[in-house]
């Protein structure tokens, strides 16, 4: 039986599809579509129909198990993500890698990046002290982390990174050597003297994620239109105190004041390294993320054993000034670094407000051995600011919330 209905002269089939571009296209569209962290997302419904009705409700749309059989289909898709993402505001952001991550977690945070360019004296004369050989030094000398300054291992250093450079290696090549051999990590096992001397640990990737219930949490929000985000960020490494520089007789209270990551307390640097294929303003806003939540719950710990001290003022204590807590941060683009110094911003009444992001130093490892004499030095300053400024002040701190709940501690101020 013939069909009823004509069929126009002009009327032609699709042309085939070429197999290889279509899955070419559609491996465009999965990479687009892992890498975001809204949801492809439909909001058809018929005219007139009420909001919340069957078939006009956002329903998250699932990419199909096979590939779409047109190329037309794909640049429907690809065309939807990138709507999504261009007009969706996420209230969980996926991290620093957002384009409004700065703006609309950090800011709204109270956290402030001052990426201005400044003179500065150099790492003695902001920390307020003379270059020593501090393997000479009683207070220094059992840390093995101290880095060598003399030409030819600056010299070394430097033709290193002019090799990598020269090779075209991938950014984890340069990650490696400078964890390798400019960000030492001490070892770990061994006899450790119960001597009272601050010692450091350095962790690879460590989970800067909040546990309330750990002393440990999350940033406020500065105002109600904060973007609420989870601060669950790794670093690529962050050096720590450890808990092996306390008095044995109450170290294992340590716990139950502040927060403790296995055998480490009160972390006070932080280094982030830029990866393949990321603009180089990320490794800067994932030190933002994870120093300003370590420098928030240090400062934690500073305002309670205020309020402890107030409670309990028998004791004799003077506190550190609150202009004198901070965290510092690294970059690395390359063989280009950035160092950072994160600083609380308080009101009248001493609460905190927010913080603020310095750059202290810049400069290329590569380019010169200045340079990298340079980067070595403020390295070596920092960790010795956190042996003798840092731990003694989280020390005495952790003493003064212990003693107001009656724990038995040396006195403020002695090991």
């Amino acid at each position: 039986m013939r069909s009823s209905v004509k069929r126009s002269t002009s009327w032609k089939p699709a042309p085939p599809t070429d197999p290889k571009s279509t899955t070419k296209l559609w491996s465009t569209v999965r990479s687009m579509s892992t890498s975001s962290s809204i949801p492809i997302s439909t909001k058809q419904g018929r005219k007139g129909r009420k909001a919340g009705a069957l078939g006009t409700e956002n329903i998250e749309q699932e990419i199909p198990p096979s590939p779409p059989s047109t190329a037309l289909e794909i640049a429907s898709i690809t065309e939807s993500s990138v709507t999504a993402r261009s007009t969706t505001r996420s209230k969980a952001l996926t991290g620093p890698r957002n384009t409004r991550f700065k703006e609309e977690v950090l800011r709204r945070h109270g956290v402030v990046i001052d990426r201005a360019r400044r003179p500065t004296s150099g790492p003695f004369g902001y920390f307020g002290m003379r270059q020593d050989d501090y393997t000479l030094m009683e207070s220094l000398n059992h840390l093995n982390i101290w880095m060598n300054t003399s030409i030819g291992e600056l010299q070394a250093i430097v033709d290193e990174y002019t090799e990598i450079m020269r090779q075209k290696l991938c950014e984890d090549e340069y990650a490696t050597f400078a964890k390798e051999n400019l960000l030492k990590g001490p070892r770990r096992a061994g006899y450790v003297a119960e001597d009272g001397k601050f010692r450091i640990q350095r962790l690879v990737n460590p989970s800067f994620a909040p546990e309330p219930s750990s002393h440990w949490v999350k940033l406020p929000k500065v105002n109600d239109d904060g973007v609420d985000w989870s601060w669950d960020i790794r670093a690529d490494c962050s050096y720590w105190l450890s808990l092996r520089g306390f008095n044995e007789d109450w170290r294992s209270q340590v716990e139950d004041v502040t927060y403790i990551k296995k055998i480490v307390a009160c972390p006070y640097f932080t280094i982030e390294f830029k990866r393949d294929g990321e603009p180089d303003d990320v490794a800067i806003k994932q030190v933002a993320a994870a120093g300003s939540i370590a420098l928030y719950n240090r400062f934690q710990l500073y305002r309670n054993a205020l309020r402890s001290y107030a409670f309990k003022k028998s004791t004799v204590w003077t506190p550190t000034p609150a202009t004198e807590i901070r965290h510092f941060g690294l970059t690395f683009v390359d063989s280009t670094f950035s160092l950072w110094v994160l600083k609380p911003v308080t009101a009248e009444g001493g609460d905190r407000t927010g913080c603020t992001m310095e750059r202290l130093r810049g400069g290329d490892c590569e380019a010169s051995v200045h340079n990298t004499r340079v980067l070595v030095e403020w390295i070596n300053e920092i960790h010795r600011w956190g042996v003798t400024v840092h731990g003694p002040a989280c020390k005495d701190e952790i003493k003064m919330c212990l003693q107001r709940d009656g724990v038995r501690t040396s006195e403020i101020g002695s090991n």
